[in-house]
């Protein structure tokens, strides 16, 4: 909520900023059976979206997409079917920034139901400072950084719904 708010606070300031999805509607079964799948139906047109703005933006514009981590890994070049938002965006020349989670637990909604939940992630080796490493961007390839973060802790949402 509070990128949105930014938005709206750049937009009263006279800067142009857009917000859009980049999630494709659901067309049917067959449709998503055609592009190989429902991660691949997804991949494509969340690349398609970022791709669109980036044509039809100006010179100066910047597109920031923010996806998961499965959206904007690197494995190499476009794998047909299998590929990435970020291997699909390659002739836009992406930069990909990478959040290390160093674990801890966050706030959210779960099947086992609402609240602190432990992060499960794979912790890259410690280093000094906070950015991990960057990638330059190689022909061909997005440019990468990896930020660190501390362990995370968990905060309720701000607005709660009241118990009858």
């Amino acid at each position: 909520m509070r990128l949105i708010e930014r938005a709206r606070e750049l937009r009263a300031e006279g800067r142009e900023v857009e917000v859009f999805t980049t999630v494709p509607e659901y067309p049917g079964d067959t449709a998503v059976k055609k592009a190989g799948g429902l991660n691949a139906y997804r991949s494509a047109g969340m690349a398609q979206a970022i791709h669109t703005e980036v044509q039809h933006g100006a010179a100066h514009s910047l597109v920031m997409a923010f996806v998961g981590n499965a959206h904007s890994a690197y494995a190499g070049p476009a794998r047909g079917s299998e590929a990435t938002v970020t291997e699909r965006l390659l002739s836009d020349s992406p930069y990909v920034v990478n959040l290390d989670l160093r674990g801890g637990s966050a706030w959210g909604c779960a099947p086992d139901g609402c609240g602190p939940h432990a992060l499960v992630v794979k912790a890259t080796p410690a280093k000094k400072g906070g950015v991990l490493r960057k990638a330059q961007n190689r022909s061909g390839q997005p440019t990468q950084v990896w930020v660190r973060f501390p362990l995370l802790t968990p905060s309720p949402p701000a607005k709660q719904k009241s118990r009858s």
